[in-house]
């Protein structure tokens, strides 16, 4: 009587099976593929591998309206909704993935070059305040204690001020 209650009570279950094979538009079967199955209803969801013949199963589900969603690097992703299951079923779901669109992005990032101005031949760059105290400058210039930056530029090797340029002329037109 135990032995027959038992038999009784595990063919009562109230689980079903999602199962299935994947495979290509030739019918080639598509191994190693990611297969996973979602309660619509709790949002539950369990992924698994697809076997080498491309075989799943989901055993012991709750009765419920199911999503299998198939997807296979190079191939496009196969979704399969409103899938019922009732309690004690067994559905099979077969699976067919196309091959995917190729795309490749190329995004090119250009920075804009100095102008060059052919009009005139002096060549000027603005500087920041900042820029001009992280100028690699010998410290005797500031230890005069002068903040005007272009006493601090004239210390510079090759950069002179016009009072300096017009002194040395006149120095050279005097000899």
């Amino acid at each position: 009587m135990i032995t027959s209650l038992l038999i009784v009570f595990i063919l009562q279950s109230t689980f079903g099976t999602i199962l299935g094979t994947v495979h290509d538009s030739s019918a080639a079967l598509i191994p190693g593929c990611v297969v996973t199955v979602e309660n619509s209803g709790t949002l539950f969801r369990r992924p698994t591998a697809a076997d080498e013949s491309g075989s799943f199963a989901f055993p012991n589900l709750e009765p419920g309206t199911y999503k299998v969603k198939i997807e296979s690097p190079g191939f496009r992703v196969a979704e399969y909704p409103n899938i019922q299951l009732l309690a004690r079923q067994t559905i099979r779901v077969d699976g067919q993935l196309s091959v995917a669109d190729q795309e490749e992005t190329v995004n090119v990032m250009a920075e804009v070059a100095p102008v060059i101005t052919r009009e005139v031949s002096n060549i000027a760059e603005t500087k920041t305040g900042r820029e001009l105290l992280d100028l690699p400058i010998p410290i005797g210039s500031r230890a005069l204690g002068s903040t005007s930056p272009m006493s601090t530029l004239t210390t510079q090797v090759g950069v002179s001020d016009a009072a300096t340029a017009y002194a040395v002329l006149a120095f050279v037109e005097k000899r």
